[in-house]
């Protein structure tokens, strides 16, 4: 929902789509059905967890395959 003073007041589903407004100036109430939340996304359900452990396999390959350097 977002609610104005003296510009458009208007609601909104998960998604963005417009549900209701009231126009410029004008008062009155909104009386709009609400659908339920969107299902979680990964980084909800884990958070950091995945990129850590992308972090600790990308580390882990560096440390076992290293690069060969030859010395002169």
């Amino acid at each position: 929902m977002r609610a104005a003073n003296t510009g458009i007041s208007a609601g909104f589903d998960a998604y963005g789509h417009e549900l209701g407004r009231l126009g410029m100036r004008r008062s009155g109430t909104l009386v709009l059905h609400l659908p339920g939340p969107l299902p979680p996304t990964l980084f909800a359900r884990f958070g950091l967890l995945l990129p850590a452990c992308a972090a600790s396999v990308a580390l882990g390959m560096g440390l076992i395959i290293r690069p060969h350097t030859r010395r002169s």
